[in-house]
């Protein structure tokens, strides 16, 4: 969630670490994945598409941050932001409904 005052962009690969680790690592069924493998995986010319999306105060979003690459950013944008992030998996129902 951006928290403010400015607001920041989202930047989520549309390619998920498991396939990144599957191409760089023979052993990847036993891999931890980390940065240095998205690295890699762009160093041997894979393709790698991303969204970037607006992400203005208080607003959020969820995503499967295990398995999806992913940065935030403030370039370019006049204020900065802080950001609340929680990690985990919640029980059905906990949440009302949105609608």
């Amino acid at each position: 969630m951006n928290l403010g005052p400015g607001s920041r962009h989202l930047l989520l690969a549309t390619t998920d670490i498991k396939s990144v680790c599957r191409t760089v690592h023979a052993d990847y069924a036993t891999h931890t994945p980390t940065t240095a493998d998205l690295r890699l995986y762009v160093t041997l010319r894979r393709p790698v598409h991303a969204l970037r999306l607006r992400i203005d105060p208080g607003e959020g979003w969820i995503a499967p941050t295990a398995v999806l690459p992913y940065d935030e950013s403030t370039a370019d944008l006049p204020l900065p932001s802080v950001t609340a992030s929680w990690l985990g998996h919640w029980d059905r129902g906990l949440f009302p409904p949105l609608i």
